[in-house]
């Protein structure tokens, strides 16, 4: 499990042929496979107003997470003031920071579905972009068969719902 940032360059470089990885809706490229769809939400624990104390205390999955680098240009396109409280490894890790009341952390809805944690979102802090997941190929394995049939697969145990097209 590895940021996107970090498949996109394994993927450029050659270390890797396939990855699923988390994009905007706004960057998918024409030859990724949409597996997914989510929305994004601004993930705490309930009951604590983090923008009564300025800075917003944000959590993240270190300096290259994609949640955390997005959370801070959303932040500050919108003149909040937020700081990085902690990086950490873990989804578990996150939610027990967020459960604790450690921060704030913006986070696929998915994350938070059946947990006590709560979400805020417009207009106390900014509207998130819609996000996909993606099966992602190196450029140069078009129409290798193993990589092929390695796509086709993962594609498929993604389950469409009734138009042929990934859930939203």
């Amino acid at each position: 499990l590895e940021q996107p940032a970090t498949l996109d360059e394994w993927l450029s470089d050659g270390r890797i042929d396939l990855a699923i990885t988390i994009i905007l809706e706004d960057d998918i490229a024409d030859d990724d496979i949409v597996l997914d769809r989510d929305d994004l939400v601004w993930a705490h624990s309930p009951g604590v107003d983090f923008l009564a104390a300025p800075p917003l205390p944000l959590i993240t999955w270190g300096p290259r997470c994609f949640f955390g680098s997005l959370a801070s240009r959303l932040l500050s396109a919108s003149a909040i003031d937020h700081r990085v409280n902690y990086e950490l490894p873990t989804i578990a890790a996150v939610r027990t920071a967020l459960a604790s009341g450690a921060g704030i952390a913006l986070l696929n809805r998915g994350i938070i579905t059946n947990t006590k944690l709560t979400s805020t979102g417009p207009p106390a802090l900014p509207e998130a972009p819609p996000v996909a997941y993606v099966l992602r190929r190196r450029a140069d394995t078009d129409g290798n068969p193993l990589h092929d049939l390695v796509a086709d697969q993962i594609s498929s145990s993604f389950r469409p719902n009734h138009n042929g097209t990934p859930p939203r």
